[in-house]
């Protein structure tokens, strides 16, 4: 026993063992395994307006390979806005609230939940178009206002959610319509901040 006492105690470390969870944006150090698929997901979103990450069942590691792969990427690339939502019953409620997060940061939470409220209205009525939303984010931001300098990525995971949770065909139709609009918008474009 007084040897273990003498003995000098050593630092453990995070436990890099996530169980069911999938990695996280914090979690890429322990993340290894799937560099070629992060490294074409990378290549995919820098020239496609919309990428989808469809392939494997559920657990397979589809969001791991977003969060821990994709984004660190992305991020050491600098000019990269990342927003990500899952849709949940209320699309547009979960879409305004990353972008929100994107355009005042500073906001206190009463005033954050009014305009993001407010911001999910505007894009459900069209009143607002979720291109000109992201160039306004790129614009404050980054501080740029050429659109070839920054760059958004509005990340859906568990994008299935859009069907099985929100009740509503026309806020699907209409949400659906939203996201197109906009990726169509960047295509049109040289090089799309979206």
């Amino acid at each position: 026993v007084e040897a273990i006492m003498e003995r000098e105690l050593r630092t453990v470390g995070e436990c890099p063992y996530r169980g069911l969870l999938a990695f996280r944006e914090v979690d890429a150090p322990f993340f290894f395994g799937r560099e070629s698929f992060a490294e074409r997901l990378t290549e995919a979103v820098h020239t496609q307006p919309m990428v989808a990450v469809i392939v494997g069942s559920s657990g397979s590691g589809k969001s791991s390979a977003v969060f821990a792969g994709l984004l660190p990427r992305l991020r050491d690339t600098g000019g990269w806005l990342i927003a990500d939502f899952r849709p949940g019953g209320e699309p547009f409620q979960a879409l305004a609230a990353a972008l929100i997060a994107l355009l005042e940061p500073k906001l206190g939470e009463t005033d954050r939940l009014i305009e993001t409220h407010k911001l999910a209205e505007a894009l459900r009525e069209g009143h607002v178009n979720l291109y000109a939303v992201v160039e306004r984010a790129v614009e404050k931001v980054l501080g740029s206002t050429d659109a070839g300098s920054g760059r958004v990525l509005l990340l859906a995971d568990q994008f299935e959610e859009l069907y099985t949770l929100c009740p509503e065909s026309e806020t699907r139709r209409q949400f659906l319509e939203t996201l197109l609009a906009a990726a169509e918008a960047g295509s049109a474009r040289r090089r799309s901040p979206l």
